[in-house]
C-alpha cells in the first residue's frame, strides 16, 4: 500500500497524526504523482533496494526506543505487503493484504451533507486505483447447508406456513366484517391450492379466469377447485386486520382526507405490511453476494388510487413503485414499495436526501466493513452518500448528474468517442473520483472503488491501462477499439441485477385484474418470491453435481404448482356417509367428469350426426329436462341421448327451434 509512512512510537502519536493531517487514499497514488521535493520530505520513509533491507526497515520502525507496538498500530507491517511502483529502484513499504484496515478505517468519521467539505470540494486531475486486495470482499457469501438442504422446496422456504396461516386468519376475520353469515372457512391447504392455480394461470395465459373452467380448460385447475370458490377466496383475500387499521383524526384537513393522504405516522401500506415485512426477512436470510445493485421497479396496474406512479421511462409507465437491492443474478435481497412517507431515518442514520436515503434504507441490513459495492443510476447518486457508504465499509458506484458535484470540473462535451476525463478529491480523508467519458453522448460517473484504471493486481502480466471496448464507426463501415474506462466496464456488468428480475416478470407474471390495489401488490410480491426461488435453486444447482438438466423458469413454476394444487384434500364426496362407515381416500373416489355442450353451429348443422351405442357404462341423458339413463350417444356432439321409439331426445336435440 502507497501511502505516508512514518515512525510511530505509541498508539497516541498516530492518532495525532491523523487528526492533524488529514491524509487520504488518493495519496496512495502512483509515486508519480508527488513532486520531485516530496521525496525528500522527512514524513516519507522511502528506502532503497541499493540502501536498506526492507525487513530490516520495518523491524526497526517497530522496535524504535525498544518499545514493541501492536500490528494494529502500525500502518506499514510484514515485508510480504511490500509493492514496487515503477520506478526499480524505488520501494514504499505498504500492506496490501490488511482489507479489514482499510475498510473500518474511516468508521469513525461523521458525514454531514450541508458541511464545507461537500461544498466546496476541490476537484484536481488525478487517477484512481486502489489494490484489488485493499479492495477485496470479506464475507462469506456461500449458501448455507440448510438453503442446500432445501431439496426443490425453495419456494415454501419463501412463503413458508407463518405467511400461509397469516392469510387464512385474516381472510376468514375480513369474510365475517364484511357479512356474518357468509363466512369463508378457508383453510391453509386450500390457500396454497388457490396460488397454485394462480401461478398456473400465468404461465398458461388464457383471455380471461372463466375461460380455465370453460371448454378448453386446464384439467389441473378444474379438478382443484370449482370456479365460484376460486372467486370468492380471491373477493377476501386479506392480510391484515381493518379494525385495527390507524386512520387520520377529525383534526386533519378536508381535502387530506378526501385525497386518501396520511400523516406521516400512519402506514398507508398498513393493509399488505406483514407480507412486505415477511418477505424482506426470508429474502434477507440468503447469504448476500459480493456485488448489489439499487433500481426502482413498476407493479404495472392502471388502479385508480393515489399510490400510483407515472414512470415514462418503464416498459409498463403506470403502476406502484418499488425500489429494490438485487445481486447480478437478479435475486432480491430487501424491497420497499414507495407510498410517499418512507422517507424516515433511524437515530445511527444520516439523512442524506430523499432518493439518497432510499439506498441507506436499503442496506440497513448489508453487513458493514465487508468491502459489498453497491451500483446505483443518477437518481441516487450524490457524493455525500459515497462518502457515507465508505465510512461503512461500502464501496458505491454509479451514473451522476452534473448539478449534483458541487464545484464539476467534468467537461460538458468531449471532441472524440472515447475521450474521457477524471477528477478526484477528498472529503474527510474519502478518495471519491468522477469520470467523463464520451460514448454516443457524455457520461457522468462517480464512484469510491476505482476510475479509468483497473484495479491495481500483484500479476505482473495484468496492464494498468484503461480497458477498449468494441464500437460500429459509421465512418469506416467497421468496428473499432475504444476507450472504455473500467468503471463502464464495472458498472455495465453488475448494475442489471433489477432488470433482469423485470425481465423474469414479463416471461411470467400473475395477470388476474383486480379493482382493490391490494391484490395487485400482492400478486406481484408472490411473483417476487416465485422468482427468488428460482434465482436460489440455480445457485444451489450450480453449486452441487446435478445429473438432470436445469429448469426454466416457467418449468420451475409448473413444478412447484403442481406440488401447491395438490395440498390437502383436494375432493369431498357430497352426501350422506356411507352405511359401512368406511371413509374411502380421494384417490379412491371416482371423479365426475363434466360434458362440454357443443356450439351451435356444430349442434344444428345437420351433417354427420349419427348415433352409437356405448361399450360399458349408461349415463344419464344430456338433453335439458331430461333425467333418463341411455346407452346411445352422438358421434360428433359426442353427449348421450335417449334414442327409443317413445323418447327420441337424439332428434329433439339436434332440431332447431
Amino acid at each position: 500500500m502507497l501511502c505516508k509512512y512514518k515512525d510511530f512510537t505509541t498508539a497516541e502519536e498516530f492518532e495525532a497524526f491523523v487528526n492533524d493531517f488529514e491524509w487520504s487514499e488518493s495519496e496512495i497514488g502512483d509515486i508519480s504523482d508527488y513532486d520531485d521535493d516530496s521525496l525528500d520530505d522527512p514524513d516519507f520513509n522511502i528506502v532503497t533496494n541499493n540502501d536498506a533491507n526492507i525487513t530490516d526497515q520495518l523491524e526497526d520502525d517497530v522496535f524504535e526506543n525498544g518499545n514493541e507496538l501492536d500490528a494494529e498500530q502500525v500502518v506499514s507491517v510484514e515485508p510480504t505487503a511490500v509493492e514496487s511502483v515503477q520506478n526499480e529502484d524505488i520501494v514504499v513499504t505498504g500492506d496490501s493484504t490488511r482489507w479489514h484496515q482499510i475498510a473500518t478505517f474511516y468508521k469513525d468519521i461523521t458525514i454531514d451533507k450541508d458541511s464545507s467539505e461537500f461544498k466546496k470540494c476541490i476537484w484536481k486531475k488525478n487517477h484512481m486505483q486502489n489494490h484489488a486486495s485493499w479492495v477485496q470482499f470479506g464475507s462469506d457469501s456461500e449458501l448455507t447447508t440448510e438453503i442446500m438442504a432445501l431439496d426443490n422446496k425453495f419456494f415454501s422456504y419463501f412463503v413458508n406456513d407463518d405467511i400461509i396461516s397469516n392469510i387464512v386468519g385474516q381472510s376468514n376475520l375480513y369474510a365475517i366484517q364484511k357479512d356474518s353469515l357468509k363466512p369463508l372457512n378457508t383453510t391453509p391447504d386450500e390457500i396454497k391450492r388457490f396460488f397454485g392455480i394462480t401461478y398456473l394461470m400465468s404461465v398458461f395465459k388464457y383471455p380471461s379466469i372463466r375461460t380455465y373452467w370453460g371448454e378448453f380448460g386446464i384439467p389441473a385447475i378444474m379438478n382443484t377447485m370449482t370456479r365460484n370458490r376460486y372467486d370468492k377466496v380471491r373477493q377476501f383475500l386479506h392480510l391484515n386486520d381493518n379494525s385495527k387499521m390507524p386512520r387520520p383524526s377529525a383534526q386533519e384537513p378536508a381535502p387530506s382526507r378526501r385525497r386518501g393522504l396520511r400523516p406521516q405516522n400512519i402506514d398507508r401500506l398498513y393493509k399488505i405490511r406483514p407480507l412486505i415485512d415477511a418477505l424482506n426477512r426470508n429474502f434477507d436470510s440468503v447469504p448476500k453476494r459480493s456485488r448489489l445493485c439499487v433500481d426502482e421497479q413498476i407493479c404495472a396496474t392502471k388502479i385508480k388510487h393515489y399510490l400510483k406512479q407515472y414512470l415514462p421511462d418503464k416498459p409498463h409507465p403506470w403502476g406502484n413503485k418499488l425500489f429494490l437491492m438485487c445481486d447480478d443474478m437478479g435475486f432480491c435481497y430487501n424491497f420497499e414499495i414507495y407510498s410517499g412517507n418512507e422517507d424516515h431515518v433511524l437515530e445511527n442514520e444520516l439523512d442524506l436526501g430523499a432518493a439518497a436515503n432510499v439506498v441507506v434504507r436499503l442496506a440497513r441490513r448489508v453487513p458493514r466493513f465487508k468491502n459489498y459495492r453497491i451500483f446505483f443510476d443518477n437518481y441516487y447518486t450524490t457524493i455525500p452518500l459515497l462518502a457515507y457508504l465508505r465510512t461503512q465499509g461500502i464501496y458505491g458506484l454509479g451514473t451522476v448528474r452534473r448539478n449534483r458535484i458541487p464545484g464539476c470540473k467534468l467537461p460538458e462535451k468531449l471532441p472524440n468517442r472515447g475521450d474521457c476525463e477524471e477528477y478526484m478529491t477528498s472529503i474527510h480523508g474519502i478518495d471519491i473520483t468522477t469520470i467523463a467519458w464520451r460514448d454516443n453522448k457524455v457520461v457522468n460517473m462517480a464512484s469510491t472503488l476505482l476510475g479509468i484504471k483497473q484495479l491495481k493486481s500483484t500479476n505482473a502480466n495484468d496492464t494498468d491501462d484503461a480497458p477498449t471496448i468494441a464500437r460500429f464507426d459509421k465512418k469506416n463501415k467497421c468496428n473499432v477499439n475504444i476507450q472504455c474506462p473500467a468503471i463502464i466496464h464495472e458498472y455495465n456488468k453488475y448494475m442489471g441485477g433489477v432488470d433482469l428480475m423485470d425481465s423474469c416478470f414479463g416471461r411470467s407474471r400473475i395477470r388476474i385484474k383486480s379493482c382493490k390495489w391490494t391484490n395487485r401488490l400482492i400478486y406481484h410480491m408472490m411473483d417476487m418470491a416465485m422468482i427468488n426461488a428460482w434465482i436460489l435453486y440455480k445457485r444451489q444447482f450450480s453449486s452441487s453435481p446435478r445429473t438432470n438438466n436445469m429448469l426454466t423458469l416457467h418449468e420451475f413454476i409448473v413444478d412447484v404448482s403442481k406440488v401447491l394444487v395438490k395440498s390437502g384434500t383436494q375432493s369431498i364426496r357430497k352426501g350422506r356417509p356411507r352405511s359401512t362407515g368406511e371413509c374411502e381416500t380421494p384417490e379412491n373416489v371416482p371423479k365426475r367428469v363434466r360434458v362440454v355442450m357443443p356450439p351451435s353451429d356444430v349442434r344444428f348443422d345437420n351433417v354427420g350426426h349419427f348415433p352409437k351405442y356405448l361399450t360399458t357404462g349408461k349415463p344419464r341423458c344430456k338433453m335439458p329436462n331430461c333425467t333418463s339413463r341411455t346407452t346411445v350417444y352422438c358421434i360428433k356432439c359426442e353427449v348421450e341421448l335417449c334414442f327409443q321409439s317413445t323418447k327420441n331426445c337424439f332428434l329433439e336435440y339436434h332440431t332447431k327451434h
